[in-house]
């Protein structure tokens, strides 16, 4: 998978004023948000066998048939945990990525990291756990979000009875869920197949919609727009660096047209 990472945040403080945010809203693929026991799922052709091998869950939400037409500004995200047992370790990192990708995209072709967080935790049994992680997804694109667990037999030096299994429920879902594990011969994400058994992950992402394009703050967008932005990249402000190369050079123009394009 290639993966392009990018300052997460960057753009954010390019908003000219909180009044633009809008009230909190959540995206979800699942009719209901419970974790309910035995529909956390494992690798297909090893069924429990890889409850504790390194594994990704993934959600793919294009944000325009989730009704979001504006800038989408990630706050937080919650997923479910049907079990998390570690009897021979203290904790275990479970790290939760953002991306963003062209309209439509799903997770098996090229991602542009937009954010990161890593949860640190220990046992833990049917809950839905929220973590905070920011990222930006320009309107018009796919937010595409990752659950990644490492090997819980690796981190244990081979020793079993470690063991994590997502949380998940049988109520029904909008979108399928993808999955990944090297173990399991899946090294890039399959969406999941109901032949396997049902399987709704629970994975919420909560944000808010403003237009991080609209640098004047007067509601539309206008040349006015381009010329705050020319303003910030002469005097090297980092809120223009949007490739987060750390540089301004004529990606970050590039970078702010096709924003500007997308409109808000």
């Amino acid at each position: 998978m290639n993966i392009k990472p990018v300052a997460c945040g960057m753009a954010l403080g390019l908003v000219s004023g909180a009044s633009l945010a809008q009230d909190e809203i959540r995206l979800s693929q699942t009719v209901s948000d419970d974790v309910v026991i035995g529909f956390g799922q494992f690798c297909p052709a090893l069924g429990s066998a890889a409850i504790d091998e390194a594994s990704s869950y993934w959600r793919s939400f294009n944000l325009r048939d989730e009704g979001v037409l504006s800038d989408f500004s990630v706050r937080s995200v919650e997923f479910g945990i049907e079990q998390l047992r570690l009897p021979t370790l203290l904790f275990v990192d479970i790290t939760v990525n953002l991306y963003t990708a062209p309209e439509g995209t799903v997770p098996q072709t090229s991602l542009t990291q937009i954010g990161s967080v890593v949860l640190s935790t220990g046992d833990r049994s049917l809950e839905v756990v929220s973590v905070d992680v920011d990222g930006l997804a320009f309107a018009g694109t796919s937010l595409i979000v990752e659950v990644s667990v490492p090997s819980l037999r690796d981190l244990a030096g081979g020793s079993a009875g470690n063991i994590f299994v997502p949380g998940a429920n049988g109520d029904g879902e909008t979108a399928p869920v993808y999955f990944a594990s090297d173990a399991c011969g899946f090294p890039e994400p399959v969406a999941w197949d109901p032949s396997w058994g049902t399987f709704n992950y629970v994975l919420t992402v909560v944000g808010e919609t403003f237009c991080a394009t609209d640098l004047d703050g007067d509601g539309i967008l206008t040349v006015f727009d381009f010329l705050a932005f020319q303003t910030l990249f002469v005097s090297r402000d980092p809120r223009a660096d949007l490739d987060g190369d750390g540089r301004f050079t004529l990606f970050d123009f590039l970078a702010y047209q096709t924003a500007f394009g997308l409109g808000c």
